[in-house]
């Protein structure tokens, strides 16, 4: 019995050792096929509402993210996008519409998690590159900034604010499939310079039941990308 304790306590020993010691060396070398990126762009949120909602929003954003190659085959990438954009509840139509600063009653602060899978096209110093996946959007939903602080309409506000939240965040309209396209030139052999398109699909229409506009719920992004090597 002694034998078999200590030879399950060298065993234990032995297994722990060796991933102390691989760990550092598999982190190295994933880490040195890393590629870090940081992003800025403009989002434009198609609307057709009328005068029921605010014409479409243009919000900037940043953003950062990583890719990771897969056995030269494709690569994937985890994204970060952060933009604000204000909102407001239409009782016409029975759900969150964008409003513009004089009809706002709530500020969104959202984080966008993108991941998706991609192909590069290398030819010299130019890369095209094209991808897809599924984002997250990730939205904080508060009361917009300067209302007006009577008891009564704060109560109205925060009630309007709760109908945004649960509409945005209800049938799946927080999860968005996406596309993607680039281009980058590198002027040396540590950095990239190029720009990014991308749109986003209102997935959630298929499902949700409700009657929407056409136009209601694309989202397309363009700008520019610093890639590190």
């Amino acid at each position: 019995m002694r034998y078999n304790y200590s030879m399950k306590n060298r065993a234990f020993v032995f297994i722990l050792l060796f991933f102390c010691a691989a760990f550092p060396l598999y982190s190295q070398n994933f880490l040195s096929k890393v590629t870090w990126f940081a992003n800025g762009s403009l989002f434009f949120f198609t609307e057709n509402n009328g005068l029921h909602s605010a014409p479409m929003q243009v919000q900037p954003s940043f953003g950062a993210g990583a890719s990771y190659p897969v056995k030269d085959i494709f690569k994937t990438e985890l994204t970060l996008d952060f933009y604000t954009a204000l909102y407001g509840y239409s009782t016409e139509l029975e759900r969150a519409v964008s409003a513009s600063v004089e009809h706002r009653t709530a500020r969104v602060f959202s984080s966008l998690l993108g991941m998706q899978a991609g192909k590069d096209f290398t030819a010299g110093n130019v890369t095209f590159r094209g991808y897809g996946g599924l984002a997250a959007d990730l939205r904080l939903v508060l009361p917009a900034e300067h209302l007006k602080s009577s008891t009564d309409n704060m109560d109205d506000i925060q009630d309007e604010v709760g109908k945004v939240r649960s509409y945005l965040w209800s049938n799946g309209r927080w999860l968005l499939p996406l596309i993607g396209v680039g281009l980058d030139y590198a002027p040396n052999s540590q950095l990239k310079i190029g720009f990014d398109t991308r749109l986003w699909f209102p997935l959630y229409k298929l499902w949700s039941g409700e009657k929407l506009p056409a136009a209601e719920g694309w989202r397309f992004g363009t700008g520019i990308r610093l890639t590190i090597r």
